[in-house]
């Protein structure tokens, strides 16, 4: 919907609604983390200066416990924690994120851990300062 109709969303008062999803259900979730990406490059300023209510949720998501239950509950996992991944990386890559240390120390921890970074290396999605 940003994509086609840009000029009327509120994306200030959307945001709590985005964040109330990005803790919602799996589904609910990876779509959100899709209109974070989107936010990014059409409101950077704004993502920007409401990180803090997008951060909990996304490292909440990438800190997953991945059950070995079923195949397709774990596939089901690790898609979330990749989905949730990229729209991290997405926010970092906003030129001024560089200077939000909350960013920063989020993308080189999740990077630190053994499984998060197999999984972003088999999907090349490796983040580089």
């Amino acid at each position: 919907f940003i994509d086609t109709i840009p000029h009327e969303v509120n994306v200030v008062d959307f945001l709590p609604y985005l964040s109330k999803g990005l803790s919602d259900v799996n589904d609910v979730q990876m779509m959100c983390h899709q209109i974070v990406s989107q936010l990014c490059s059409w409101a950077p300023v704004i993502i920007l200066a409401n990180v803090s209510t997008l951060l909990n949720p996304l490292t909440t998501a990438i800190n997953k416990t991945v059950k070995e239950k079923k195949n397709t509950d774990v596939d089901r996992t690790n898609d979330v924690i990749r989905s949730a991944v990229r729209a991290l990386f997405t926010i970092a890559a906003i030129p001024e994120a560089s200077q939000e240390p909350s960013i920063q120390d989020l993308c080189d921890r999740i990077q630190a851990k053994p499984h998060i970074a197999a999984m972003l290396e088999a999907e090349n999605l490796i983040r580089k300062r």
